[in-house]
């Protein structure tokens, strides 16, 4: 519901409540529904390397649909706005379940096409869908509320993530094959659309609706020729190109290199969610005192040390190597979103702040997107070809060269102007959409 002028304090309390239930819920629903179900079930499907590589991209590749939510919310409010890219998202989850039935059917290559389809769809409305959602959260809460209330959203979205998980490792302790995974899927729809029904409690004030109304196209303008921004562009696409390159191909390295069992997979896949969890409350008072690009420098070189380490990675899986490598992914990948943000919010004045992130997550997304999935497609297919091997072994040699290629990218990050001192304290009121999960 929209109103004019400011919410009174029940409405903000109703409207936090709403938004909190929904949070938790759909973190039960991105799990059953998230790169990693997506991935196993492309293992499981057949699907070729360079494939799966794609399938770790499109989750940038999809920022391309970012301007259609401002476009919607401009005429149906915030909440709502992402109540409608949130059912159109659960109808594309659909579309990547229905490839089991292609492939039980004998045809491999409409099942391939129909699970990249429905994840690029279901990444763009998701997308598209949270344009708004950090402004909301800043319009439903005061400004002694918000912190608290921030926190809570991220605390209850992280546990729906491990409640899922939790199930889904259970509900898989004595199942294999696809259909399982089929099924898995299916619950992540119907959690999803009954999260989507606390959106329409909410309540919003009309200011979100007319500030959606803005033009974006000025904005776009102004963060291209602001060269702190232009900045911020190079270093979040090579930050995104890390990502891509390394992380789910690690996944990959385990289901096919290792042959580890689903179960397994999702163990390491809680192991990464801890991380994402943990690990930045350790890295709030190195951020207070070093500031948020020497953060994202040592950031970037952990993630280059991980990718290097799949380099000497045992024959057989051991857990001493696996389960920390995933933890520290999860952390850096955390750690990474929380310094990209924290620079942002210090940089980039109120007034250009929606805009410009746009047009950042955009361009960042979608140019670092299709460049990691391209080179990472390629990079699997060379090794596997020049590097024959059983295992992992061709892997180690894809990482080498994955290493190498990713090295420029640290020089992205030492162009960024260091912040002052005054401007490093860590108290963010709402994040841009390089930083949101579910």
């Amino acid at each position: 519901m929209i109103i004019s002028g400011e919410l009174s304090p029940k409405q903000r309390k109703r409207s936090q409540h709403a938004m909190l239930c929904f949070d938790c819920i759909n973190g039960l629903s991105y799990m059953c529904l998230g790169e990693t179900i997506i991935i196993l079930l492309a293992v499981r499907l057949g699907c070729p390397d360079y494939v799966i590589s794609t399938l770790g991209a499109l989750i940038f590749l999809s920022y391309v649909l970012l301007p259609f939510g401002k476009f919607v919310a401009a005429r149906v409010g915030a909440a709502w706005c992402q109540g409608v890219f949130w059912v159109a998202r659960n109808i594309a989850a659909l579309v990547v379940a229905s490839s089991v039935l292609w492939s039980r059917y004998g045809y491999p290559g409409i099942a391939t096409a129909s699970l990249l389809t429905g994840a690029m769809v279901f990444y763009g409305c998701r997308a598209a869908g949270i344009v708004m959602t950090q402004p909301l959260a800043g319009n439903v809460s005061t400004e002694e509320e918000r912190a608290t209330f921030l926190a809570n959203k991220s605390m209850l979205a992280y546990l729906g993530n491990l409640i899922a998980l939790i199930g889904i490792s259970a509900y898989l302790m004595h199942q294999e094959g696809i259909w399982p995974l089929f099924w898995v899927v299916i619950a992540g729809i119907v959690f999803g659309l009954t999260a989507t029904t606390f959106l329409r409690q909410v309540v919003e004030s009309e200011s979100l609706r007319l500030a959606a109304a803005k033009p974006l196209w000025n904005g776009v303008v102004w963060t291209f020729r602001d060269s702190t921004a232009r900045k911020q562009i190079l270093s979040t696409l090579c930050w995104n190109m890390i990502h891509i390159m390394t992380v789910p191909i690690s996944m990959l390295v385990v289901k096919r290199g290792y042959g580890v069992s689903d179960l397994d997979a999702l163990a390491y896949s809680v192991a990464q969610t801890l991380g994402s969890v943990l690990v930045p409350k350790l890295a709030v008072p190195l951020m207070h005192r070093y500031g948020p690009r020497k953060m994202l420098m040592c950031y970037y070189l952990l993630y280059l040390f991980l990718a290097a380490g799949w380099v000497f990675s045992p024959d057989t899986p051991h857990n001493l190597f696996l389960f920390p490598a995933f933890f520290l992914f999860g952390g850096m990948r955390a750690n990474g979103e929380n310094a990209n943000t924290h620079y942002f919010l210090q940089t980039v004045e109120p007034a250009h702040q929606v805009n410009a992130a746009i047009t950042i997550a955009t361009c960042a997304g979608c140019i670092g997107g299709f460049l990691a999935s391209t080179l990472a497609g390629y990079l699997l297919n060379f090794t596997e070809k020049f590097f024959p091997g059983e295992g992992v072994y061709h892997y180690r040699f894809y990482f080498l060269f994955a290493t190498i290629i990713l090295l420029p990218g640290y020089l992205t990050i030492l162009t960024l102007k260091p912040l002052p001192k005054e401007k490093r304290l860590f108290n963010l009121h709402w994040h841009p959409f390089w930083h949101h999960r579910g």
